[in-house]
This record gives C-alpha cells, sequence and structure tokens, in this order.
C-alpha cells in the first residue's frame, strides 16, 4: 500500500464521525443499575441518565459544535470529540472533572461517548455511556440549543 494510501485510510478510521455508530463493539458494560466502577465504562439507558443527573452526575456531550447547535441537554458541558485527542485539552478537561461523582457521556448515537467514557473509566473515574442525544431527548430529559 502506499505511504499517501496508508495515511488516508488511517484518517477515515481516526475522523471525528468515525465510530459514532455504536456497531463497533467496545467495552462498555450494560446496565447502570450495577454501578459504574473504577476502569470500567457502563452503558446507561435514558431512564438509568435521568437517576444518575438527579443524583448529581456531570453530563458531557461530546458531540461537534455543528451537532450541538441543533441542541444539547441542559445540563450538559461540551467537550467535542475532536478534542480528545489533543493531550493538552484532555488534560484540562480531565482536571476538571469531578472524581466523587459519575460522570455520563453522550454524543449523536454512542459511539464516540463510548470510546471517550472508556478513556475516562480507565482513568478512574465513574464513567457511564449515555448513548444518543435524541434518544435522551425523545425520554423527557431537558433540551435547548446552547
Amino acid at each position: 500500500m502506499k505511504p499517501s494510501a496508508l495515511l488516508l485510510a488511517l484518517l477515515a478510521t481516526t475522523s471525528p464521525l468515525a465510530g459514532c455508530s455504536k456497531e463497533a463493539g467496545g467495552s462498555a458494560t450494560p446496565g447502570a443499575s450495577a454501578g459504574a466502577t473504577a476502569n470500567q465504562l457502563v452503558e446507561a439507558s435514558p431512564e438509568e441518565v435521568k437517576k444518575l443527573i438527579a443524583q448529581g452526575a456531570v453530563v458531557v456531550d461530546v458531540r461537534e459544535k455543528d451537532e450541538v447547535s441543533d441542541g444539547k441537554l441542559t445540563v450538559a458541558k461540551e467537550f467535542p470529540f475532536y478534542a480528545s485527542r489533543e493531550e493538552a485539552q484532555w488534560t484540562k478537561f480531565t482536571a476538571g472533572l469531578p472524581r466523587d461523582k459519575p460522570v455520563v457521556v453522550y454524543c449523536a448515537s454512542g459511539g464516540r461517548s463510548e470510546r471517550i467514557g472508556d478513556r475516562l473509566a480507565k482513568m478512574g473515574f465513574k464513567a457511564f455511556n449515555g448513548g444518543g442525544y435524541d434518544a435522551l431527548a425523545r425520554a423527557g430529559l431537558p433540551t435547548g440549543k446552547p
């Protein structure tokens, strides 16, 4: 394979929208009701996300700016997925997260949030993958424009 073709293939697999779908599989454990443990991401249904928010969870939207402009959960902090690739931004972001509260991450369909949530879990955060924005909005979680 030519170096330029290899570079294109690499870029295609690491683009911000690559991995938005959950079909690739990941390391998340189903069921937030079981609770998050250090080093393991837990899948959370929209109903479980509601409960986590009521318990004081930090919520993070990892969609890109153009996606967020259509609406987001009102309680969510924004941290675009692409920013996670820049170590200084990632370090600053994670330094601002409380270690004593659950962290719920969501994106458009759950793939990017799974990748970010998995990184957070490996750092010792109680991380939950909230899945996709549309499902959370349909479940009645408060939404608004940024």
